[in-house]
C-alpha cells in the first residue's frame, strides 16, 4: 500500500499483530535505487541470511516470522533493493554514512529511524519533487492492513 510517494507499506505481522515493513523507492536525481526496510520483522543481519524467525512474537509461531522474513526478501530481490534489518548496530550506522554520502548537487536522501520510537523519517534534501519534502511516518498513524 504506498502511503506517499515512492513510499509503500507491507504487512509483515509475524513479530506483533499489524506489523508494517516499508520499501523506499529513491528518485533518480539522488542516485535511484531502494531499500526495503524490515523493522521488527527482521532485527537482525543474520534473521535474514539464515531466515531466523525474531526473538519476540505476539500471537504468531516462528514460521509465520520466518515467513515474513522471507516475504522481505523476495520484494528485495525483485526490486533489486537492498533489505535493512531493524536493529542491527552494524548495519544501521554504515547506510546513515552511506546515504549522507550520496549527494548529487544540493540533493541528498536521508532516511532514519527515530531514536526509540516506531518512527521512520524520510527526508529528501533540495528536491522537494522527490517526496514531496521532508516527511515524518508514524506506524501507529499509517493506514491499517
Amino acid at each position: 500500500m504506498e502511503i506517499a510517494p515512492g513510499v509503500s507499506a507491507v504487512l509483515t505481522a509475524g513479530h506483533t499483530p499489524g506489523h508494517q515493513s516499508f520499501v523506499v523507492s529513491l528518485d533518480q536525481s539522488v542516485g535511484g535505487g531502494g531499500f526495503v526496510f524490515a523493522f521488527d520483522a527482521a532485527d537482525l543481519t543474520g534473521n535474514i541470511e539464515r531466515e531466523v524467525a525474531v526473538g519476540g512474537r505476539i500471537g504468531a509461531g516462528p514460521e509465520v516470522s520466518v515467513e515474513q522474513i522471507r516475504k522481505l526478501k523476495r520484494i528485495a530481490a525483485d526490486r533489486g533493493y537492498r533489505l535493512v534489518p531493524g536493529h542491527d548496530p552494524v548495519v544501521w550506522p554504515a547506510l546513515t554514512r552511506e546515504l549522507a554520502s550520496r549527494e548529487t548537487g544540493q540533493r541528498y536522501a536521508s532516511l532514519s529511524v527515530l531514536e526509540g520510537t516506531s518512527y521512520l523519517r524520510i527526508a529528501v534534501i533540495g528536491a522537494p519533487d522527490i517526496l514531496g519534502a521532508e516527511k515524518t511516518l508514524a506506524a501507529d498513524a499509517l493506514p491499517r492492513m
